[in-house]
């Protein structure tokens, strides 16, 4: 919703959705905050797995949704925090998936088989959200 709200106020120029609904955004970041960096047991789009903590794609999301809470605060003039924050929990990924054992980033699937297919997304988001 954060990423939607942000892009429909770029495009368009109209900043009342978001002015609108800056409080429930705020309250909204504070959740991803709280729970992005390192997702606790939770059912994800992967649901067939049941509940698991460390799910990468969470991780991803909740970092994309803080950077934009901070786009949405930078283009309303207030404070750039979560910016800062998004990149900082980037950087701490980052640093996750280039450990000698990212097991953080793993699920509950062997090191080898989740390396492949997780540590690139993840250097690709901390790029971005790195402004890199």
């Amino acid at each position: 919703m954060l990423v939607l709200a942000l892009s429909y106020a770029q495009k368009t120029g109209d900043k009342s959705v978001i002015w609108a609904t800056y409080p429930l955004f705020t309250q909204w970041t504070g959740c991803l905050v709280n729970d992005s960096l390192i997702p606790a047991n939770q059912i994800s789009t992967d649901d067939f797995e049941g509940a698991l903590a460390n799910q990468t794609n969470l991780a991803i999301k909740g970092m994309i949704g803080i950077r934009a809470m901070g786009e949405i605060t930078t283009m309303l003039a207030r404070s750039a925090m979560p910016v800062s924050i998004a990149s900082n929990y980037a950087t701490k990924m980052l640093s996750y998936v280039l450990s000698p054992a990212p097991a953080i980033i793993c699920k509950s699937t062997p090191i080898q088989d989740c390396w492949k297919n997780n540590h690139l997304a993840l250097l690709h988001t901390g790029k971005i959200l790195l402004g890199a």
